[in-house]
């Protein structure tokens, strides 16, 4: 298992492509967060600067895991699941391995953008800081199950595009991007990232955000936490039958 993790990360880390999955979130907080003058704005345990990171933040964590999960279909194409097949791995073994690894480059995007935004005007309170980072982190699993999933579905590269483009569709869907409004700002709070993004910068904005007309709402934790917690069920339910249907074993 700890073998298997090893391989897992010094793949990705060696990957060039890890520079656009920690380098877009970084840059898209330092336009819209750090060089933006509202940045510096109050907002609850911290400021707005504070609150886009987090959200650029759960953006490339959910990337980083979305885009690593889902290279299992091209270790398929190149005879990497028939090199498994003849170890005592399992499909569940298989399925956490993925996910674990996910989670651990998850984490290395999360800590550079925080260490980008604690100098360039991200402001909060210590628990707010460790608090927002720990729920980015775990909820980041459930885009690893998705991508697994998908790897399974498309069988080949086109697995990771389609987990991009998801991705942005589900970050601009779930409130992430663009303040939303309306029938817009309610659907939001029914696609797999609101939840994700609203329990990420509770320690911070506890669930006040606004419309794109500039209105102050607010949110439960509840909804939240619910949220997340049927579309983490939604993808490991499709990730496993996806896997099951593809031979049961990797």
């Amino acid at each position: 298992m700890m073998t298997m993790l090893a391989i897992d990360m010094k793949r990705t880390l060696r990957d060039p492509g890890i520079i656009f999955v920690i380098g877009v979130p970084v840059l898209m907080y330092l336009i819209f967060g750090a060089a933006q003058e509202y940045g510096q704005e109050p907002l609850g345990n911290g400021n707005i600067a504070m609150a886009v990171m987090i959200g650029m933040s759960a953006y490339g964590a959910a990337s980083a895991t979305i885009s690593l999960a889902s290279t299992a279909a091209v270790e398929r194409l190149q005879g990497w699941g028939r090199q498994l097949a003849l170890t005592p791995m399992t499909t569940g073994q298989f399925v956490r391995n993925k996910s674990i690894t996910a989670t651990l480059f998850a984490a290395i995007t999360i800590a550079i953008i925080y260490a980008v935004a604690a100098p360039t005007g991200a402001e909060a309170t210590g628990a707010a800081w460790v608090l927002s980072f720990i729920i980015l982190l775990v909820g980041a699993l459930p885009f690893a199950m998705l991508g697994l999933a998908l790897s399974y579905v498309f069988r080949s590269e086109v697995a990771t595009a389609v987990g991009s483009g998801l991705l942005l569709l589900f970050a601009f869907a779930g409130n992430l991007f663009v303040p939303l409004s309306g029938a817009l700002l309610e659907f939001s709070r029914f696609t797999p990232m609101w939840g994700y993004i609203t329990l990420a910068r509770w320690p911070v904005a506890e669930g006040t955000w606004t419309t794109s007309q500039g209105e102050v709402y607010s949110d439960e934790l509840w909804q939240g936490a619910l949220s997340l917690g049927v579309w983490t069920v939604v993808f490991a339910a499709l990730a496993m039958v996806t896997l099951r249907r593809q031979g049961a074993r990797p």
